[in-house]
């Protein structure tokens, strides 16, 4: 039997410094191909779900785990190897500052795989190339915009075909018409067995009609409210 990809049950932890809510009574489970995508409002864009997804915020009740693997019970070296399974858009930051962003695009294959380094700069050189780049950007991240910085994350989270992709807004500074070919790659991970949570306020993503999410649901104060 294949495992479950990511599975909430009864997961609650407070809000944070980070986070703009808490979360509580959160359950579903994603399987291979599954998309759950989520609406926040404008005000309620930093949510808990993806840190609590990729084990790095415990919560406070309930279990949280990632192919069948509670996050709780796995020790530091198995969590940070299932977590080079993970590829993951930020909300805000995400980047090593101390690192070019090409560095960074390619640092998690690096450490967490044994390919080889001219591999996996190819392939960060075929995602880059569908997502607008001729070339990776070869600077720190605070010398470039915002917009770069975004489309450099799609190159990040995709590289590896990891087993799940966390979407945190994953077009904000971007024009609309980035939706499509972002969407168009993340429906050929999913087929290619990878579940997604998209998380966004645009009404441009929640209403684009390639998306075919298995799960909808709005965030509603700390609970997400399924969508019928």
């Amino acid at each position: 039997m294949l495992p479950v990809i990511l599975q909430f049950q009864n997961v609650r932890c407070a809000a944070g410094p980070m986070h703009d809510r808490g979360l509580e009574a959160a359950a579903f489970a994603l399987d291979a191909g599954d998309l759950l995508l989520m609406r926040v409002g404008a005000g309620q864009r930093r949510t808990p779900v993806a840190d609590v997804a990729q084990g790095v915020l415990a919560p406070e009740a309930g279990t949280v785990a990632f192919l069948d693997e509670d996050w709780q019970g796995v020790l530091p070296d198995r969590a940070a190897a299932l977590r080079g399974r993970i590829g993951r858009v930020f909300g805000t930051g995400g980047w090593l500052s101390n690192l070019d962003v090409d560095e960074n695009i390619t640092l998690a294959q690096r450490y967490h795989t044994d390919r080889a380094e001219e591999e996996i700069l190819e392939e960060a050189r075929q995602l880059g190339r569908a997502f607008g780049f001729e070339e990776l950007p070869a600077a720190r991240p605070h010398t470039l915009e915002r917009d770069v910085l975004r489309r450099a994350q799609w190159v990040r989270a995709f590289l590896g075909q990891p087993r799940l992709l966390l979407f945190e807004h994953p077009t904000q500074e971007l024009d609309g018409h980035w939706v499509e070919p972002l969407v168009a790659r993340m429906q050929a991970a999913r087929q290619g067995g990878a579940a997604v949570v998209w998380i966004t306020a645009d009404p441009v993503e929640w209403n684009f009609s390639g998306m075919n999410a298995t799960l909808k649901f709005e965030w509603k104060d700390t609970k997400m409210v399924a969508v019928t």
